[in-house]
């Protein structure tokens, strides 16, 4: 028992250096985001900063580059919240409740009904699939596949997993004289059944009507922000800690970062776009313009950027079981629609677009 003790130990304390030479193409050689700046760090100090960060935090900075901090003089660690500190601050907090509100942000529907409730923008919920059909909730009645002539409607729609995270698992359905398209390949309402494999999928109705002004950056996807409210201890408020906008780029009908989408920092006093917009390490480093459109960021407005934040805040304070929500917001030329509400949201790229917030973390996430 103590032998195997004593293994479990050590491949816990080697597993970070062993996962460091494993990623040791992303962690030391990797491309640089900032390369107009100063000269680039020695292979040894970047190595040095790397282990340095496993013995203070218990693993490497995987966003060193995206932070800039492989260039000499430019930044300091210091400046930056560390992400395995934050994960773990974010968890505690956001669970520190018995009775919290995650279930209410994960579970889709039920945000759709809570967020009506309150009187804030979403998106039209139509109904749900799982193995016995469609459960159409303005009728409530069930529809089974093969009678189903899905919505009775043509249109864009999407379906989510009712408890699905960060736009995983989400599928575009496109309704055309009784032709249908899932993910653009065509597809029969009876195949739906296995294509969804049993699970369960709100049908939402997508948003048409995306403010020109988003549309003038990149007309092919739904460009929208990640806005990050937390209850403030310290002057017991909600309050936005940062917010970005995502856009797609090329030939995706998506903003998501992972499909090689475009992250834009935001000025919370005004809503106007930071300089640089950042793509994932992999795809690309980072931009002054976008590719498609070759519209500069820089100072760009947002409309509806105070509805959007006094919008957020209202709704964070209906659900103070939760710390931190990271918000997934649209802007039609109506105003602002709330998609969905994350309990897990990511800190990194939040610091990426708007530099490192390691001095106001202890405020907004003291214990």
């Amino acid at each position: 028992m103590y032998f195997i003790h004593t293994i479990s130990y050590r491949l816990k304390i080697y597993r970070p250096f062993l996962y460091l030479y494993k990623n040791r193409t992303n962690l030391l050689f990797a491309e640089s985001y900032y390369p107009e700046i100063s000269t680039r760090k020695s292979v040894y100090r970047i190595l040095c900063d790397q282990i340095y960060n496993i013995m203070k935090y218990g693993w490497p900075n995987e966003f060193y580059y995206l932070y800039g901090l492989d260039r000499k003089g430019f930044r300091s660690a210091r400046e930056f919240v560390d992400y395995t500190l934050f994960y773990r601050r974010r968890e505690y907090l956001n669970h520190l409740q018995e009775e919290n509100d995650i279930p209410i942000l994960r579970d889709k529907l039920q945000f759709g009904m809570f967020a009506e409730k309150n009187r804030i923008p979403t998106p039209k919920n139509l109904g749900f699939f799982d193995k016995c059909g469609f459960h159409d909730i303005q009728k409530n009645q069930l529809i089974e596949y093969d009678r189903c002539a899905v919505f009775g409607e043509d249109g864009i729609f999407f379906l989510k997993p009712l408890e699905g995270e960060c736009g995983r698992g989400v599928f575009k359905l496109e309704i055309s004289d009784n032709i249908i398209l899932l993910n653009g390949i065509k597809t029969e309402v009876r195949d739906l059944r296995d294509i969804l494999n049993g699970g369960v999928y709100l049908a939402q109705r997508s948003i048409l009507n995306q403010h020109h002004l988003l549309e003038s950056i990149f007309e092919k996807s739904l460009n929208t922000i990640r806005l990050v409210t937390v209850y403030n201890k310290v002057v017991q408020k909600v309050l936005p800690l940062s917010a970005v906008l995502r856009v797609g780029v090329g030939d995706n009908h998506v903003d998501n970062w992972a499909a090689g989408g475009l992250s834009i920092g935001i000025d919370l006093k005004n809503g106007k776009l930071k300089k640089y917009g950042f793509y994932k390490p992999g795809k690309g480093t980072k931009t002054a313009f976008h590719p498609n459109s070759n519209l500069f960021f820089e100072d760009y407005l947002l409309p509806y950027w105070q509805e959007i934040l006094n919008s957020a805040i209202k709704f964070h304070e209906k659900l103070r079981g939760l710390h931190s929500i990271g918000w997934d917001v649209a802007i039609t030329e109506n105003g602002p629609v709330f998609i969905e509400g994350n309990d897990n949201w990511e800190l990194s790229l939040m610091q990426a677009c708007n530099g490192g917030l390691n001095n106001t973390f202890e405020d907004f996430f003291s214990k």
